[in-house]
């Protein structure tokens, strides 16, 4: 019966429209519609519903019109349907911006309370956010931070690590507390741990190593296995693969070393050319350059040592000193060019 009534006042709506060419008003107060509108709907203590559905059901209506309304009941939202796709209604104090199925979103409040000033962002997981913004601060849904394209791509765990710089911790899936700061900065990282990377590559072949410090530009580029490690300056040991335990402050000092463990080389292409030689230390420009497997030596100043290459348990202090010395051993040599001369010498001590 009801049915019956309602298309019988369907019929007279369609009537009336047909032979007054006007809209309909619906209403209390029995005024004539709007000349504008086709519907004219007035009240003020009821509101209109439009029909009421599913995200998924308002997806599956066939050749929707363009315009066409609806409520969506699961988001709580009016849906729109525009140049060939569904759209959420929104207002310029609306408390989120989502994706179609709501799983990447930004909310501005809690809705309850009016001062909330929270931005929180969910990418891909509607119910936990990925970070906030509190203020002037970023706050990430964890304890890892990572600013770039692909930084910290593929970690899988909540690692304390801090990466900024496109690239940077790319292929890193366990490794923990670590910092890197540049593109393609410990880029290689798996699972190595406390390490610190400053600059373009710095570390960038990095796999298991654990507690280095590379400061630079292609610093420690080529580390892969090495522990302890500090390289500050740009191209410092930047081809040290499994040496550990040392140290290089300059540029270039130490660039060639592989295996080498436990040198020093402190001043501009210090140890230069140093691949295997362990338990070295330098002060000075220079200062054992063409050093590549000898161990135990100590040289101080400008070029001191400078040609040696294989010579063990040398000390040379002064700029120039044992400055050709190429493969003696066990020579001390102490004052500007002091015992600069000889190429094979041993166990010669020259002072002055």
């Amino acid at each position: 019966m009801k049915t019956i009534r309602f298309l019988l006042t369907i019929a007279i709506v369609m009537i009336t429209m047909a032979l007054y060419s006007q809209g309909v008003g619906i209403n209390t107060d029995e005024s004539d519609p709007d000349p504008s509108a086709i519907l004219d709907v007035k009240s003020t203590s009821q509101g209109m519903l439009v029909p009421r559905m599913t995200v998924t059901q308002a997806f599956a209506i066939s050749n929707p019109a363009e315009g066409l309304l609806v409520y969506a009941t699961d988001v709580q939202s009016f849906l729109y349907f525009k140049s060939g796709t569904w759209n959420y209604l929104t207002s310029e104090f609306a408390q989120m911006v989502a994706d179609k199925d709501f799983d990447t979103k930004i909310t501005t409040g809690n809705g309850l309370d009016p001062d909330d000033d929270i931005i929180k962002f969910y990418s891909g997981d509607a119910q936990n956010e990925s970070f906030r913004m509190v203020g002037s601060r970023i706050e990430p849904n964890g304890n890892s931070l990572f600013i770039g394209f692909e930084s910290g791509k593929n970690t899988q765990s909540q690692t304390f690590n801090t990466a900024y710089g496109n690239n940077s911790l790319m292929m890193n899936t366990s490794g923990h507390n670590n910092v890197a700061l540049g593109n393609l900065a410990l880029y290689s990282n798996i699972s190595g741990f406390y390490n610190t990377a400053v600059g373009i590559s710095a570390l960038f072949s990095n796999e298991t190593g654990d507690g280095n410090t590379a400061t630079g530009r292609g610093a420690l580029h080529s580390n892969s296995t090495g522990n302890n490690n500090t390289a500050t300056g740009t191209y410092s040991m930047n081809n040290n693969v499994s040496g550990g335990l040392n140290t290089a402050n300059g540029f270039s000092a130490l660039l060639s070393n592989t295996t080498g463990y436990e040198n020093c080389g402190i001043g501009a292409n210090s140890l230069y050319y140093n691949k295997s030689g362990s338990r070295n230390s330098t002060l000075g420009t220079n200062a054992l350059l063409n050093n590549t497997s000898s161990n135990y030596n100590v040289a101080i100043g400008f070029n001191a040592s400078f040609a040696d290459t294989s010579g063990s348990y040398n000390v040379s202090a002064g700029s120039w000193s044992l400055e050709n010395n190429i493969n003696g051993h066990s020579n001390v040599a102490i004052g500007v060019k002091a015992a600069s001369q000889g190429s094979y010498q041993s166990q010669v001590v020259a002072i002055g």
